[in-house]
């Protein structure tokens, strides 16, 4: 890697650039293999759009992203579009789910939701987080 291309940390190194994303993909490749990568985002623009580059440069089979079910809709849905303006994510790992008051939000993000609160997302954990906000009094059927 070039001068100023990652940065080290712990075992291992930060990627910092696209090119620096291309080279890494392009040395440490393995069909066969998997690979996991983690993009710290936090909102704002010019850290979106670095991280936009950074994942469409590594190329990943899979692209996750990671909310907070407490945050504004709006918010998140322009986080989820910033940052996968190059490569669309394919799925969420939702957090603060149980401390909503509106659970269900981030099924309108437009990205699948598959993990929420440290769990599959499944049928049983969905009606579990919406059960909890339903009237008092609701009788099921």
């Amino acid at each position: 890697m070039a001068a100023g291309d990652a940065e080290p940390v712990g075992g291992g190194r930060r990627l910092t650039t696209a090119t620096a994303a291309q080279r890494w993909r392009a040395e440490h490749h393995d069909p066969d293999g998997v690979t996991v990568v983690a993009l710290g985002v936090r909102p704002g623009r010019v850290r979106e759009e670095s991280a936009a580059e950074l994942l469409a440069a590594l190329a990943p089979d899979q692209a996750w992203g990671v909310v907070d079910a407490r945050s504004k809709r709006r918010d998140c849905t322009r986080w989820i579009a910033a940052v996968g303006a190059r490569r669309p994510l394919d799925a969420l790992a939702v957090g603060g789910l149980f401390d909503t008051s509106e659970p269900g939000t981030v099924l309108g993000l437009g990205v699948p939701v598959a993990w929420i609160d440290g769990v599959p997302a499944s049928r049983v954990a969905w009606a579990a987080a919406l059960a909890e906000h339903l009237p008092e009094g609701t009788t099921w059927a």
